[in-house]
């Protein structure tokens, strides 16, 4: 009983000691949080005598004195500072029995607080900014926070709730910490101007369950203003009037424009631009005022598009704004001057009441056609605005002439003779006006005439006939032939439209493109049918009655292999004697073959069946089919044959056919009769009446039919026998007497051949008493083996011996009397004893009876002797055919039976057991079957061992071999051909992924560009492959052939587009289900040299003074060239006027050779202008040239007397800051005589006292001697005179100018004492650092007096920056960091000769590395300074120097002598801090728990593409627990500091890399990283099979672009899964990349991190590792999951790694 009780307390204490409730255990007890005062958390196991309470008092908890546990307060888990709290509880007895236990009450989480966003002290929103012209883009806010635990705590969703009515924004949860970005989503953009602002409301989700709770925050979104706003006028053009003589100063006008930008992008400044220099306007104001008077205009109206006044001044006025890169608009201001009334007569050409340059006329028009009208104008009045007008050039053939009569209104150009376009097809008439006014003046105007095409000419074919070859099996759209014509006419009269003739008997085969000529086929062509057809191929013109011409096109069709020899029976059956010699016929085989040549040549072979089974027996003629015996035939032997014929045609790939040939052999007389037995007994009592049967005997003839008819004979001495001659039985004619007959019995068959022996047969007639010998055994059993056919026959062989005896003691006769047809046996007549005479065949008999008699001289016994014929292997198996053919398609499984190869065997027991094999090859032992076929030795079933489809080949060559038992054994072998049938199982493939054609715009029409070609591994049409184009030839500019031929269907045109993206597509031909892919092919455009150059104008018109300078610039002539590259250069170059002009090949600039006189001109050549022919010439290999018509007037300059164009007391405005020599005003006299007389001279009279102006003598130019200072004085009053230079007297005229002095900020600003004039830069300094304030005053007013700093030199550099309004210095930038425009280097080169021959011009010969292509030059030269300027900015990550080849060449006139110098410059790019360190680590780390101190768990990799300490990379964190992570700032690697508590399973933490620059900005690139703890050990989530194995992106698409979707399966059932990207590495030098793919942490998909640049990456396949984390309680358990991307031009996936290709 006691240990009982013991047991029992032992079993109390252990269960409770497992429960935690031992002594020295940790009771665990939990309650839910917020659980109301006095809630029961737990009961302790309590002692009979004991009571409880708490050691220690507590603020959460108490104990009952019976042990039971409750709260105190309401707790709030996420007030304390551990969700564990512990209990000491103490139990004690009335003895003092003191028991203590140790309690952790878990204090559990409910979801009882809401997600919070973390804001900025004092914020009540979050706020972020996106650019108005962002197209993409994403800013990060922080994540929220829940301070509960578990999914309680957990953010399972965000959420845009309010505010984003339009779509633009989304959001992106990496699942990172902390980091949560809004991005621009959608195509529309934002615009400030419409709305400058978003408030967002953001909600957070938690995963609690059943009832998530929601936080939310307010995100203002501002659209900051970009300066996308060009100011803007109301109007494009304004007109306004002033009054000619208007003083300095008058508002003309007040231009206004307005902006829509916000700050300086929308603060307005204007700009003027006036080429007469007599207006200026407010930059601010944007009024327009004059600045010298009086005002003169003169405005061409006849390039006006508005109601033009010629009395007019034409200014651009430009409004920019304030922006950083600040945007302009314009607006054109035309200022009419009135009152002014000397004009050139204008002429204009209309046509159907429009103004025209260019007119048209047909060239069939009849004479008196008006070609176009013509108007006169001239605002002058009377004489002077009356004008005359002739044609003076480009009518030298007369093709035109004027009709001009004014009283009718009529004034126009009419045809003169018949045109013809093809001769001439442009005219340019020079129509020259003159007035009758004094001087005389005149204008020309120039019209280009085009011919217009009448449809005169009929297509003309380039060759007077076509032939083309085609093969039968083209297929439907294939290429035939390519016709082309040509018509000279042009336009609709010259576009040709192709056709067929109806009414040809030719089949409906073909078609042709109306367009383009290219004759197809549209259906399947048979030579058979047609072996030629022609064709009437016609091409008409597309006028009003179009012209017609015909050419023939003959197409050959190519006879193909596509008809099999047919015989014309498919069996025959004949008949043959035996014995006919060797070589007879037996019959002719014909057959039928519709191919042509050697496709259609057929010959005759005998099938190899027929080979096998009949060795030598027959012969075929292979050319006849003449089928001959080739030996004698003997029916006996065999009396059929079936014979196989085969007839192959002589094609590359032959047809054949199969007849069968059943022959007969016949019988002829060649077998005589043979007796068997040759001798018979016989009894008969001679008691027995007359006419009984007495015996029959047997004699066989082997002949059939008649021949093989046996009659007997039968000699009878004693007459009284007789036989029946049919069937050889004997009967006695009367009663017999005792004693033995002889009878001779003789046999003839139907054809009379007698037996070679005759029959003897012994009646011997006996007594009835007589008594018959006996044998001594009742039957005989012997047994012999059969002779081996393939030895001689063992004749004479003992096979037994019967005995018998006489009871009358007589001697014993044997002898066998049947059983022995074939007379196989023998016995010994005395002896008994039987032997072989002829060869034993079991197979013929398996056993013979004989009977054997016996007598005695008197009566006769017989017995039955019965002879087994023991077996001899003699025979070898039979198949029942010696070739087969077994067809198997190729998609049959493992195990397949395709054949059941049978033979049999004519010998017994084991001779005729038979095991088979199986042999795989052909005869020179070459395996072509990869051991595909095998087969049962058993039965002879041949299966599939393994799959056809792996087979070399698609036709097996299978030996079977059956061998039986016998000892030897022997065996025979049948040949069995397998033909695999292909099944389309294979896609087509093209040998690249894409393909890239470069074509020459001139590429003629129909021409192949590129053969393409795909591999199909299928055979016959499954394999065969038909092309097409599925995208991209939306215009039809390309075709393809069904053999895979790219042609060009449409002429090209770079200048219209000059690439072209097209998908081609190759689809097998099977029937059932084609199989097809596609690949893309990229075509470019080459340019050709097919654009003339196209001047800007069709006349150019151009003005010089007279007496000016030669060399002077008269104007410049432009023309444009819609080609590229060379082919776009333009040469210029004269035809006439070589003499009086040259020009400039290169800009077009017309200058003149030499002074020119204006009335010498109007003297000798009656006209004051020239008329040349420039021609614009490209650079093209075949040059294209257009010519234009430029005419330079000579203006006068006006003579003697001297008369001031302007009046007394003109009011002249030049700026206070007008240089020295600049010209102020022009003094302009015109002096009506002629000559010298003419010529006038100027001079300043007073005024002038200072020496601040002078005067051009002759041009009357007055310009600056010295400064002006409008604070010293700001007028002068002058007294001008102009002198002419006549032989007798000199005439003088003078007149005042009153000069005003504008001011001008000419004033230097004065800079306060302090300024500092020596600094002090520290080579660390950054950029940015405030150097010096500067600070200044400045006399002038107004804007002249406000202040702006500028660097005035020695910052050729830009190193230095200053702030034009505040006068602040700043560093701009380090040392070395060159900006676009600065001079970074100067060459000099010294030439000691003098004038042109010492003058020394530079240019840059060669850079290497070279530009870009059609980029700008990286470097330029000063050809006279030699300064060398950058031109783009430079990237030291990119070239890091570069080697320049400098040019230095003299002047000299003579190109040919010039003399050169050549100098190497090398420029090294130094570095600047312009790179930020780039991590490319991963921002999740696994983390192995528990793992030791000072273990690595991770390292930081960030690269900076920066060299030197600039490149140098540190690394910083922030964000851990202090002491738990330590970090190697130099290497990145990160180790455990502490031991790692199961709680929490992750961290989060901001890394940092900062690169080492000892000068400017330091860089710096942060990023949050995770550390996922995750246990060691256990099974963690499996990705299935079922992930997808690819996937694709292709690069430059928006970040988020997703590229597939993971999943993978929890080792415990709904458990949550969680994503996380862990690494991304390339797959050839696994280099670490960052930046580039994230993953949903929930949803498992893959989606790019930014848009991917695949050219920015040093390799194109990434590895992705993906790692799936499950969480059970305090157990993580992690999988990681590599998969591969790959492609060429896009990443791709699979599962087990993710390798990519940008």
């Amino acid at each position: 009983m006691l240990s009982h009780v013991v047991c029992l307390m032992l079993v109390h204490f252990l269960a409770t000691f497992a429960q935690g409730q031992g002594p020295g255990g940790v009771i665990q007890m939990s309650v839910l949080e917020e659980s109301d005062s006095g809630t029961e958390v737990g009961q302790i196991a309590t002692r009979p005598g004991f009571q409880y309470s708490l050691q220690d008092a507590s603020q959460y908890f108490d104990v009952s004195p019976g042990g039971m546990v409750t709260t105190k307060v309401v707790i709030d888990r996420e007030s304390l500072d551990t969700s564990v709290i512990r209990l000491m509880v103490v139990g004690m007895d009335g003895e003092g029995t003191k028991v203590v236990y140790n309690i952790a009450v878990t204090v559990v989480d409910i979801n009882d607080n809401a997600p919070m966003f973390l804001l900025d002290a004092g914020a009540t929103t979050e706020r972020i900014s996106f650019q108005e012209d962002a197209t993409e883009g994403r800013k990060n806010i922080l994540t929220a926070t829940d301070p509960d635990a578990g999914q309680n705590g957990e953010i399972g969703d965000y959420r845009i709730v309010a505010g984003d009515d339009s779509g633009m924004f989304g959001l992106d949860f990496t699942g990172l910490p902390l980091i949560l970005y809004i991005y621009k989503k959608g195509t529309e953009n934002f615009d400030h101007e419409k709305r400058d602002r978003y408030q967002l409301t953001i909600t957070a989700t938690d995963k609690g369950s059943p009832n998530p709770k929601t936080g939310s925050v307010v995100v203002d979104v501002l659209i900051l203003d970009v300066n996308d706003n060009t100011p803007a006028f109301d109007l494009s053009e304004y007109t306004t009037q002033v009054n000619e003589s208007a003083p300095v100063g008058t508002s003309v006008f007040r231009a206004e424009a307005t902006d829509d930008d916000d700050g300086f992008n929308g603060e307005i400044i204007y700009r003027l631009e006036d080429d007469s220099n007599q207006f200026r306007i407010d930059e601010n104001t944007g009024v327009i005022e004059t600045v010298t008077s009086p005002l003169t205009c003169s405005r061409l109206c006849g390039k006006s598009p508005t109601q033009c006044n010629a009395n007019s001044c034409f200014i651009r006025v430009e409004a920019s704004d304030k922006g950083l890169v600040a945007l302009t608009g314009r607006a054109y201001v035309y200022i009419e001057v009135l009152d002014e009334n000397n004009h050139d007569p204008v002429i204009r050409f209309t046509k159907q009441d429009s103004e025209i340059t260019v007119a048209t006329v047909d060239e069939n028009a009849a004479r008196q056609t008006v070609v176009f009208t013509i108007s006169v104008t001239d605002e002058d009045k009377g004489d002077n605005g009356r004008t005359s007008l002739s044609i003076i050039r480009g009518n030298e053939a007369g093709y035109f002439y004027h009709m001009s009569v004014p009283f009718l209104g009529i004034n126009e150009v009419q045809v003169a003779k018949q045109l013809d376009r093809e001769a001439v097809g442009r005219f340019n008439l020079t129509l020259e006006a003159r007035d009758y006014g004094t001087p005389q003046r005149s204008s020309t105007a120039n019209i280009v005439v085009l011919v217009n095409d009448a449809n005169d000419h009929k297509p003309e074919f380039e060759r007077p006939d076509y032939r083309a070859s085609l093969s039968e099996f083209a297929k439907p759209h294939s290429s035939v032939a390519s016709i082309r014509a040509f018509d000279n006419d042009e336009g609709m009269n010259a576009q040709l439209t192709y056709e067929i003739s109806p009414g040809s008997d030719a089949p409906n085969w073909f078609s042709i493109d109306a367009d383009t000529g290219l004759v197809t086929t549209i259906d399947k062509v048979d030579h058979e049918e047609a072996y030629q057809v022609v064709l009437n191929i016609s091409a008409h013109d597309g006028g009003a009655e179009p012209k017609y011409n015909h050419v023939l096109l003959t197409v050959d069709i190519e006879d193909e292999n596509d008809y099999v020899p047919t015989f014309t029976q498919d069996s025959y059956s004949q008949k043959m004697n035996e014995n006919q010699p060797k070589g007879s016929e037996i019959v002719v085989l014909k057959t039928r073959d519709l191919d042509s040549g050697t496709n259609g040549t057929v010959e005759y072979f005998l099938h190899p069946d027929t080979q096998l089974r009949y060795p030598g027996v027959f012969g075929i003629d292979t050319s006849s089919g003449k089928l001959t015996a080739e030996q004698q035939f003997d029916r006996e032997h065999q009396d059929h044959y079936t014979i196989k014929v085969v007839a192959k045609d002589n094609g590359p790939n032959p047809l054949s056919s199969t007849a069968t040939v059943e022959l007969t052999i016949t019988d002829l007389n060649d077998n005589k009769p043979r007796f068997s037995p040759k001798e018979y007994y016989v009894n008969l009592q001679h008691t027995d009446p007359a006419g009984m049967q007495v015996i029959r005997v047997l004699a066989y003839d082997e002949d059939i039919g008649e021949f093989g008819r046996v009659t007997f004979s039968l000699s009878d001495p004693y007459n009284s026998f007789r036989i029946n001659s049919d069937s050889g039985v004997i009967s006695n004619t009367r009663m017999l007497s005792r004693r033995t007959y002889r009878l001779t019995v003789s046999a003839v068959d139907g054809g009379g051949s007698p037996s070679d022996e005759d029959a003897v047969v012994n009646v011997i007639v006996i007594s009835q008493s007589s008594v018959a010998p006996e044998f001594t055994e009742r039957s005989y059993t012997f047994q012999i083996s059969e002779d081996n056919q393939e030895l001689p026959p063992q004749v004479g062989r003992r096979v037994g011996t019967v005995a018998a005896s006489s009871r009358a003691g007589r001697n014993v006769t044997f002898a066998i009397t049947g059983g022995d047809a074939r007379g196989v046996f023998k016995i010994g007549k005395d002896t008994g004893s039987i032997v072989t005479q002829l060869a034993v065949d079991r197979e013929v008999s398996p056993s013979y009876t004989l009977t054997v008699i016996a007598y005695d001289e008197e009566k006769i016994s017989s017995t039955k002797v019965t002879v087994n014929v023991l077996d001899v292997n003699d025979n070898s198996p039979r198949f029942r055919a010696q070739t087969t053919e077994v067809i198997v398609p190729e998609n049959w499984p493992v195990g397949h039976n395709i054949f059941l190869a049978q033979a049999r065997d004519a010998d017994d027991g084991s001779n005729r057991e038979l095991r088979y094999n199986l042999k795989s090859g052909d005869s020179t032992g070459n395996d072509d079957t990869n051991g595909a076929f095998a087969i049962n030795t058993t039965t002879g079933v041949i299966y599939l061992a393994k799959s056809p489809d792996q087979m070399p080949g698609t036709s097996a060559s299978l030996t079977v071999t059956a061998m039986d038992s016998g000892s030897p054994s022997r065996s025979a072998s049948m040949t069995i051909s397998v033909q695999v049938v292909d099944v389309n199982d294979h896609t087509p493939i093209f040998s690249q992924n894409r393909f890239e054609i470069f074509l020459s715009e001139n590429q003629a029409v129909n021409e192949i560009v590129k053969v393409m070609s795909a591999t199909d591994k299928d055979t016959g049409p499954n394999g065969e492959l038909t092309y097409s184009i599925s995208r991209g030839n939306e215009d039809n500019r390309f075709g393809i052939f069904p053999d895979g031929s790219l042609y060009l269907a449409h002429v090209l045109d770079r200048e219209s587009k000059d690439m072209y993206s097209l998908t081609v597509v190759a689809t097998d031909n099977s029937d059932d289900a084609p199989r097809k892919s596609s690949v893309n092919v990229t075509i470019y455009v080459r340019d050709e040299n097919d654009n003339a150059p196209k001047f800007t104008e069709n006349v150019f018109e151009f003005d010089i003074m007279e007496n000016m300078e030669p060399g002077t610039a008269v104007g410049v002539v432009k023309a444009n060239d819609a080609d590229i590259g060379r082919n776009s250069e333009i040469v210029y170059s004269l035809g006439e006027g070589k003499t009086n002009f040259s020009i400039d090949p290169i800009m077009g600039t017309l200058f003149s050779k030499r002074s020119f006189d204006r009335e010498y001109m109007v003297k000798t050549r009656n006209v004051p202008y020239f008329m040349i022919d420039v021609y614009a010439t490209d650079n093209g290999q075949t040059k294209r040239q257009s010519q234009v018509k430029v005419k330079v007037n000579v203006k006068d300059e006006n003579d003697s007397p001297p008369v001031f164009t302007h009046a007394s007391d003109t009011i002249v405005a030049v700026s206070e800051n007008g240089q020295i020599n600049d010209v102020v005003f022009t003094l302009q006299a015109v002096d009506a005589d002629a000559g010298p007389n003419a010529a006038v001279s100027y001079s300043i009279v007073s005024g002038n006292e200072a020496g601040k102006f002078g005067v051009n003598a002759g041009t009357g130019k007055l310009y600056l001697k010295a400064r002006l200072d409008r604070e010293v004085q700001d007028q002068y009053l002058l007294t001008v005179k102009a002198t002419d230079t006549g032989a007798t007297r000199q005439l003088e005229a003078t007149s005042a100018l009153q000069v005003f002095v504008v001011d001008y900020n000419d004033n230097a600003p004065v800079f306060v004492d302090k300024t500092p004039a020596i600094m002090e830069v520290p080579e660390t300094a950054l950029v940015g650092l405030t150097l010096a304030q500067f600070s200044g005053t400045d006399r002038d007013m107004g804007n002249n007096g406000k202040l702006r700093f500028d660097i005035f030199s020695g910052n050729d550099g830009d190193i230095f920056a200053l702030d034009m309004y505040t006068g602040k210095l700043t560093l701009g930038r380090t040392e070395g960091s060159d900006t676009v425009g600065s001079v970074i280097a100067s060459v000099l080169a010294r030439d000691r000769d003098s004038g042109d021959l010492g003058t020394v011009r530079y240019s840059i010969y060669n850079q290497s590395p070279t530009p870009a292509a059609n980029g700008p030059e990286t470097f330029s030269i000063d050809a006279i300074s030699g300064k060398i300027r950058l031109q783009v900015a430079l990237d030291r990550e990119t070239d890091s120097s570069f080697e320049l080849t400098i040019h230095a060449e003299d002047q000299d006139p003579d190109l040919l002598t010039r003399r050169t110098a050549e100098k190497t410059l090398t420029i090294v790019v130094t570095d600047i801090n312009d790179n930020a360190p780039e991590f490319q680590s991963p921002a999740v780390f696994l983390v192995p728990y528990p793992s030791s101190v000072g273990s690595a768990v991770a390292t930081l990799l960030a690269t900076d593409a920066d060299s030197g300490d600039n490149g140098k990379v540190t690394y910083s964190m922030s964000g851990l627990p202090s002491g738990r992570f330590a970090l190697a700032v130099d290497s990145g690697q990160i180790s455990l500091g502490q031991a790692l508590p199961s709680s929490p399973t992750s961290y989060s933490a901001t890394v940092t890399a900062t690169d080492g620059a000892q000068s400017g900005e330091v860089k710096s690139t942060s990023m949050s990283v995770t550390f996922l703890l995750y246990t060691s050990t256990g099974d963690g989530p499996t990705f299935p099979r079922q992930n997808p194995t690819s996937g694709s992106v292709r690069e430059h698409l928006p970040r988020g672009t997703s590229i597939m979707t993971l999943r993978a399966t929890p080792s415990v059932p709904d458990l949550a899964v969680e994503y996380y990207v862990t690494r991304v590495s390339t797959s050839g030098s696994g280099r670490s990349y960052g930046g580039l793919f994230t993953i949903g942490r929930d949803s498992g998909v893959l989606v790019t991190s930014s848009s991917i640049d695949r050219d920015s990456l040093e390799a194109d396949t990434f590895l992705v590792d993906i790692t799936a984390v499950e969480r059970q309680g305090s157990d993580q358990r992690a999988t990681t999951q590599q998969s591969p991307f790959f492609g060429t031009s896009s990443f791709s996936a699979k599962t087990s790694r993710l390798a990519g290709v940008v």
